[in-house]
Formats: C-alpha cells, sequence, structure tokens
C-alpha cells in the first residue's frame, strides 16, 4: 500500500539490458506495479503506468588488467567457500554475478567448469547463454564434455546443447536442435566409458535421466553397465541424486543387480539430533525410497528390518514410509510404540511413533493412547490427529468427547483446531467426522468454518451438500454489502479475523462448487455466482460455470505425490474416487482426456481403467491425443 515513504524496489540491470559497446546511455524504468486495488478483481484492474526519470550512465571500454585483477577476485571468493553458496546478498553470491556479468571469454570458461549441479547453476546457465562469447564457452563445453575427471550435469548438458544449436545466439528450427541433442547425447555415452570415479557415476545418472524424461529405453548391455557405475559409488553422489535414481529414475536400472545397495541403504542408520533438520530428512528419504525398492524384490526380509525399525526408541520413519507392510494390525509393536511414546519429548519422534500407532495398534492399547490424548489435547497437531484417528477406528464413541475437546482447545500458537478434521480425515474416515464438520459450519471462528468445509468439499456426502448451501447464504448475508472492507483487510493484513472470513467464504463457495459427493449443475452454479460477495468470488464462481459450459468436458491426469484426476473442476485422489464422481454425470456424456506425451505407467493404468469403467455408464472419454493417431 502506498504512504508517505518511499518504495524501494532493487532490480540489477544486467539482468533487463547488455551492453555491448563503451559509450553514454540514457536508462529510463517503466513500471507496471501501481494499480488501484479498490477499483475492481486483480483480473480486471488496469495498472498505472508509472515511468521513472532518466539516469544517465558512462561505460567506459574495461582495461584488460581490470578484467584479470576482478576474474581474479571473484574466483578466489567463490574457492575459498566451505559451504554451498545460496542466493542473497553474500560476497559469495556477488562474486557468482560478477562472474556471470564480466562478459569476458576467460569468464565464459570459468563459468562452464563450475556448471556441476550447485545453486549458481541458473545464474551461469544464463551468463553462458548471454555471453558475447559463446563460441570460447562451447569449446570448454566441448573439452569437459570429455574430461575424463569432470561430472556431466543435466543443467551442463542442456546448456551446451542451446550454445551448440544456437551457437549466434539466433533461435533454430526444432529439426536442428533435435540433431544436436542427439548427437551430444551420443558424444556423453561414448565418454562415460573413460569418465573416472564420481565423474562417472554423476554422468551416468545424468544420462538415465535422459533415458527417463525422454521414454528412451536402454539396451540391456547398456541398462547392465551403468547400473554397474551408479552401484560402485552411490554413496558418493549427492543425496538428492541417489533418491532421484531409486524414485523416478528406478525404471532405467537393473533391479536385481541393485538388490544389495537398496537394502544396505535402507538399514543404514545415523543417529540424528533433530529428525526434521535438512540433513536428516535427505538422508532418511534415501533410506524410505530403499526400503520401498527392497519390499517390492524381498518382501518378507524388508517387512521384517521394518518392524524392527517401528521398535526404535526414535523410529526414523512413520507410516507413510513403512506403509509398505500393509494395514493390517500389528500386535508384536502396538505396547512398544506406545511406551516410546509416552515417555518420548522429542517432537520429530514423537510424530513417526503417532503416526505408526495409527496405522498399526490394536485395540488393545486404547486406554494407553487415551492417556496420552487426554494429556496433551490441543498442544500437538502432529501427535494429536494421528492417535485421534487411531481412536476413531478403534472406539469411536470414545473418540467423540476428545475430538469435540480437540476442536473447543484454542491452546495459543498450536492452532490444531484450524484444521482437526481435515487432519483426521485424511488418516480414517468414519460417519462421525461428517456430523462434526456439518455442526462445525456454524463455529464463531472462521478458520474452523474453512476447515469443516474444507473436510466436506473432499468426504462429505449428498447430505453435506444442504449443510454448505445454509452456512453460504449466511456468510454472503453478513459479507455481500462489505466485500471492499474484506479485499483492502487482506490486501494490507490490517485486519486478521477479515481475511480468515475471507477464507472462509472463499472455501464454502469451493466446496459447494467441488464437492467429490454431489454435481453442479448450471442451475446450482448461478445461484453460486448470485451469492458471491465481491468480484472475486464472483469471477471464481462464473469460472466454473464457463468450464462447465464449454463442451465436451475435460480429464487431465496430474503427476503429482500422489496423482491427481481433474475432471472438469473436481479434483480426485484416486481412480477409485474418480468412477465415483464420473458416475455421478448422465449416461451419454463425453470427455476429452488431455494424455500427457509421455505418459507414465500410472496414467496408461489410469486411462485405460476410468474408460472401461465410463463406458459401463454409456459415458465416452476420447484420448487425445488419440492413441492411433488419428482425430477423434
Amino acid at each position: 500500500m502506498l504512504s508517505a515513504e518511499a518504495t524501494t524496489i532493487e532490480l540489477q540491470l544486467n539482468e533487463w539490458l547488455r551492453f555491448d559497446w563503451p559509450g553514454q546511455y540514457r536508462v529510463q524504468v517503466v513500471s507496471h506495479r501501481v494499480a488501484n486495488v479498490r477499483e475492481s478483481s486483480p483480473a480486471l484492474r488496469s495498472p498505472t503506468e508509472v515511468i521513472s526519470n532518466e539516469l544517465e550512465i558512462t561505460i567506459a571500454a574495461p582495461p584488460p588488467e581490470w578484467q584479470n585483477d576482478t576474474l581474479r577476485q571473484a574466483l578466489e571468493i567463490l574457492d575459498a567457500q566451505k559451504t554451498p553458496i545460496q542466493p542473497g546478498k553474500s560476497d559469495a553470491w556477488k562474486a557468482v554475478k560478477t562472474l556471470r556479468y564480466l562478459g569476458t571469454p576467460s569468464a565464459a570458461r570459468e563459468m562452464a567448469r563450475r556448471l556441476r549441479g550447485e545453486p549458481w547453476d541458473s545464474e551461469f546457465r544464463f551468463g553462458l547463454l548471454g555471453s558475447p562469447h559463446r563460441a570460447e564457452a562451447l569449446a570448454e563445453m566441448d573439452r569437459l564434455l570429455a574430461d575424463p575427471d569432470f561430472p556431466v550435469t543435466g543443467s551442463f548438458m542442456s546448456t551446451a546443447m542451446a550454445l551448440a544449436a544456437d551457437s549466434s545466439g539466433t533461435p533454430t528450427s526444432g529439426a536442428r536442435r533435435a540433431e544436436v541433442e542427439g548427437q551430444y547425447w551420443a558424444r556423453l555415452a561414448g565418454a562415460l566409458k573413460t569418465k573416472r570415479g564420481l565423474a562417472q557415476s554423476v554422468s551416468a545418472s545424468t544420462f538415465i535421466q535422459n533415458s527417463v524424461v525422454y521414454s528412451r529405453a536402454l539396451e540391456p548391455e547398456a541398462k547392465s553397465q551403468l547400473t554397474q557405475v551408479i552401484a560402485a559409488r552411490f554413496d558418493t553422489l549427492p543425496l538428492q541424486t541417489q533418491l532421484v535414481l531409486l524414485k523416478s529414475q528406478w525404471s532405467a536400472l537393473d533391479h536385481r543387480m541393485l538388490l544389495p545397495l537398496v537394502e544396505r541403504v535402507a538399514r543404514r542408520y545415523q543417529d540424528f539430533p533433530l529428525l526434521m533438520s535438512v540433513d536428516a530428512l535427505d538422508f532418511n528419504r534415501v533410506s524410505a525410497a530403499a526400503f520401498e525398492r527392497w519390499y517390492e524384490m524381498a518382501p518378507v526380509e524388508a517387512r521384517t528390518a521394518a518392524i524392527a525399525e517401528m521398535m526404535r526408541p526414535r523410529p526414523r520413519f512413520g507410516a507413510e514410509d513403512l506403509g509398505m507392510v500393509g494395514d493390517e494390525p500389528l500386535p508384536a509393536v502396538d505396547h512398544t510404540l506406545v511406551e516410546h511414546l509416552a515417555q518420548l519429548q522429542n517432537f520429530d519422534a514423537a510424530r513417526n511413533i503417532a503416526s505408526l500407532i495409527q496405522r498399526f495398534a490394536t485395540p488393545a492399547v486404547e486406554s494407553d493412547v487415551v492417556q496420552i490424548l487426554d494429556r496433551d489435547v490441543g498442544k500437538s497437531c502432529a501427535i494429536q490427529a494421528p492417535l485421534l484417528a487411531y481412536l476413531l477406528k478403534a472406539d469411536p464413541a470414545a473418540a467423540r468427547p476428545r475430538l469435540d475437546t480437540a476442536i473447543a482447545a484454542r491452546t495459543p500458537g498450536a492452532g490444531c483446531y484450524t484444521s482437526l478434521l481435515v487432519d483426521v480425515g485424511q488418516l480414517w474416515h468414519d460417519p462421525l467426522l461428517q456430523e462434526m464438520a456439518m455442526k462445525a459450519l456454524d463455529d464463531p471462528d472462521p478458520q474452523v468454518v474453512s476447515s469443516a468445509a474444507a473436510y466436506l468439499q473432499k468426504w462429505g456426502s449428498t447430505e453435506a451438500e444442504n449443510g454448505l448451501w445454509e452456512r453460504f447464504v449466511r456468510w454472503n448475508t453478513q459479507w455481500k454489502d462489505r466485500a471492499d472492507e474484506l479485499r483492502y483487510a487482506f490486501i494490507t493484513g490490517s485486519d486478521q479475523s477479515s481475511v480468515y472470513q475471507i477464507g472462509a467464504g472463499q472455501r464454502l463457495l469451493s466446496a459447494l462448487a467441488e464437492g467429490h459427493g454431489w454435481l453442479m449443475d448450471q442451475t446450482k452454479l448461478r445461484r453460486l455466482i448470485e451469492l458471491a460477495a465481491g468480484p472475486e468470488q464472483r469471477r471464481q464462481a462464473e469460472e466454473y460455470l464457463r468450464r462447465w459450459e464449454q463442451k465436451p468436458w475435460t480429464i487431465n491426469f496430474i503427476p503429482t505425490n500422489p496423482p491427481m484426476i481433474h475432471i472438469v473442476q473436481y479434483m480426485e485422489s484416486s481412480i477409485e474416487s474418480a468412477k465415483t464422481k464420473l458416475s455421478q454425470f448422465p449416461s451419454g456424456t463425453r470427455f476429452r482426456w488431455f494424455r500427457n506425451t509421455r505418459a507414465s505407467d500410472l496414467e496408461n493404468r489410469a486411462f485405460g481403467e476410468l474408460t472401461a469403467f465410463a463406458a459401463t455408464l454409456g459415458i465416452v472419454i476420447e484420448p487425445i491425443p488419440p492413441l492411433d493417431g488419428r482425430r477423434p
């Protein structure tokens, strides 16, 4: 918001312009950041053009000795840095920027040498693509590609291929780019044989990544050789690279060759003081991914190790990572889990134990769990939610009063009550939660109203729709004439309670429009538009109606974790929930499924199952592009 104080926005001129010649220049900035936020919604608002005064600058021809000294000083700072350089205003980051903007052949070659998967990679990539010495940069990159001790990363390859395809800095045809890419990947394949140590394993990982991203199946011999390289130096790879290999690049590797490796990595243990620290999270995520792969190949041995992991006083993993052992209760572990949780004050490990209790504990430990719940109600959201979900599963009658107490507990600084229903619902569904969510729609706290609406949107039955309509009508009655007040509070943050009211109104609207348990037709959507308070809500409701009226309706598969299936405006989190939503549409409905160019096995499975299911309902799903390449 504008005030009597000047607002300063720092911009680096080199991000916007490159000066190729010495001389005198006049620089002026035109900004479109200023707008009247009260006039209309952001989509319709017309910004005010603000033009700065002129700045006159003189650029002198740089003496070679100055260029050399500047380069030397920047390199000394970078070479002396002991920890990873992060974006900011440190001397090390200034040195990165200096190297990027120096504009000399030596600087270009240095950027090429330092393109190794570091936080500055994007800076040096842009520096090389914008350098006046692209030829010198490419020559150095060609040399490094074959250097036995240089690790070739994906960022290095994409930059080298861009320079080679567009050597003059002008766009080239797609055919030319494809030709250059083929040549460079072939050169990397040949260079892998002579690379050594870490350079070989990093380069092999880059090659594997390319084959996965572009669905290029490796020959059995190549797969075996690459897997041997990865296995030999797996522990020397960056943790993020290890995780990617085990998660998204697993299909390109020889699994049986890696069985001893994944078992060892799954078992490797380090006693971190804080399990939620960055180092601990990165280290343990790799072990969790290895556990998953180990279980796929040797389920008996991996299950035994997973149960042993649960019995640790401070288990590294929760149910999310160890859930591959199944959903059956584990009487052998539940008493130990509860004992450890009762004694433990460490929050990091406690959240893991609580999730394991929810997933695997039997009713035999209910009384002990109740004692912990009653002691810590409202204090720790990550522990309270799984324990309540356990109790809801084991004894709904005992869960009811404790859920009531947890929602009523407005513990300062905790805020568990604002998301309790959704947090518990994600772990266990029960009709009691819908009953409580319907009641919570009348809570005086708008954050609780938002949480209740979010729960009903995802898990509510058809009976929940009427309750949401009634609450949205009351919200509209209260705020329809005060929309400007809400918008102003949201932008300035001057009134937190009004900001929460905005959130409640938006959530009620989206819960009605996107609810899993019912279908919104044109009549209902037009009613939403009538009830919308202010231009932002109205625009959102009108967008729902526009999607509904745009035929044929669309389906999109979103490869998140877990994957999502977008049906018109509805977001479904599984194939089964997508089937439920499809069954609400009338017979004769036609959908278009916009398939990813390189569809994953999971998308192919979802497409096949939902297409067959829809056919039983008289519903047609057409793939776009068609599977046979012809227009439908």
